[in-house]
């Protein structure tokens, strides 16, 4: 069974206090983290839908992004034509190429919870 090593105790995960949990295509938005001097990327990933048939809407984007202080960073969101509507997982990566856990955002749709 493969387990990545950043999974072990002894490695320290970049950790996104707060994200916004909708937000519109195009719009820039700030993450609060723990220490945004460790922060080299900043990627979303499309979840798929399925409905009555299959539906491969499934993406990853890298996103660029700007460190305002040491616990923010502002990260600027893609177009409607690159970054469709629906569920996005955002994920921070560190300079040791470790993610955060995903924060779920919808883009360009009702508001969730």
């Amino acid at each position: 069974l493969y387990s990545p090593d950043y999974l072990s105790a002894d490695t320290t995960r970049p950790i996104i206090r707060d994200c916004p949990r909708n937000i519109d295509s195009g719009d820039s938005f700030t993450i609060k983290v723990d220490d945004a001097s460790k922060i080299v990327k900043v990627t979303t990933t499309k979840s798929g839908s399925s409905s009555h048939t299959r539906n491969c809407d499934t993406r990853w984007l890298d996103l660029d992004f700007e460190m305002i202080n040491d616990t923010t960073l502002r990260v600027q969101a893609e177009s409607n034509t690159i970054m469709i509507g629906g569920l996005w997982m955002v994920n921070l990566i560190d300079k040791n190429g470790v993610p955060s856990e995903a924060w779920l955002m919808g883009v360009d749709m009702a508001a969730l919870p």
